[in-house]
């Protein structure tokens, strides 16, 4: 095989490992969870199903997810407490329900993380947290505290790690 095609081959297998992802199928199922809140536009389509178009998974969300998986791991080896990856339902005042995942959740401090891979640190020092992230972060702090996982006020954070 060429090293073009091994090129295409390898990053075709990792896409398609994503893709069938639970976050990734609850996408294509039509399910809006807290990161679909980016943007108003994104969700309506999801919602009405409209086909995608772009590719299925960029490099950098394929390798965020690596990175995801990695962060799991080890801090779970490290504190065996931790809970990672808790599918959650959120109930919003409207009485509409949605379903997400919970990166990190640290049950004796009342905790919450969300792990977010940037191409940039520093970038992201300088201009602040996301509006999307934090309004993410806080859907899952909604919801684990309606599911009494969390203890009503919980810590939220994000974390940024730098995949560069």
């Amino acid at each position: 095989m060429e090293a073009n095609e091994y090129a295409e081959r390898f990053w075709l297998d990792l896409a398609d490992a994503d893709g069938k992802s639970e976050r990734s199928q609850q996408s294509v199922s039509g399910l809006i969870g807290p990161s679909d809140m980016v943007c108003r536009e994104r969700a309506r389509h999801i919602t009405i199903g409209t086909p995608m178009t772009d590719r299925n998974a960029s490099a950098a969300a394929i390798m965020g997810t690596f990175i995801h998986k990695g962060l799991e791991k080890s801090r779970g080896d490290l504190h065996p407490h931790l809970l990672h990856e808790v599918a959650i339902e959120i109930e919003l005042p409207n009485g509409a329900v949605m379903v997400g995942h919970a990166d990190e959740i640290d049950p004796l401090e009342n905790s919450v993380t969300d792990f977010k891979t940037v191409g940039d640190l520093n970038y992201r020092r300088r201009i602040g947290v996301d509006i999307a992230h934090l309004r993410q972060i806080h859907l899952y702090a909604l919801g684990l505290v309606q599911a009494e996982i969390l203890r009503p006020n919980p810590i939220v954070r994000i974390c940024y790690v730098d995949r560069s």
